[in-house]
């Protein structure tokens, strides 16, 4: 899923097709729409790369689902409070220096 092409590796990588029955089955889970989640506690791997992580990592690849695969969240199910989460955000990163400030204090 990749898409990078700036060296071999990337190249060698996206042609890669080899995939584990264990990637094939998420993978398939995931782009016919049906509860990852539930794939993830079948095949016992909850523990080592959690249903959230794969929701995290398939997104940051900008591969979903095609939308009239998708469905509505389960009962029970909140939205999340992106307020809230913008909140927790902003204060985490007064641990932190600013990141330009960084990168051109490295490049001096």
């Amino acid at each position: 899923m990749n898409r990078r092409t700036d060296t071999e590796y990337w190249r060698a990588n996206a042609s890669h097709d080899q995939l584990s029955d264990s990637l094939k089955a998420i993978l398939t889970c995931w782009f016919t729409g049906q509860n990852l989640e539930h794939e993830i506690a079948r095949q016992g791997i909850a523990d080592i790369y959690p249903a959230m992580s794969w929701h995290c990592l398939l997104a940051g690849y900008g591969q979903f689902p095609d939308v009239a695969k998708l469905r509505a969240p389960e009962p029970g199910i909140g939205k999340a409070d992106m307020a809230a989460i913008d909140d927790f955000r902003s204060r985490c990163a007064l641990n932190f220096r600013d990141h330009a400030q960084v990168l051109a204090e490295m490049a001096a």
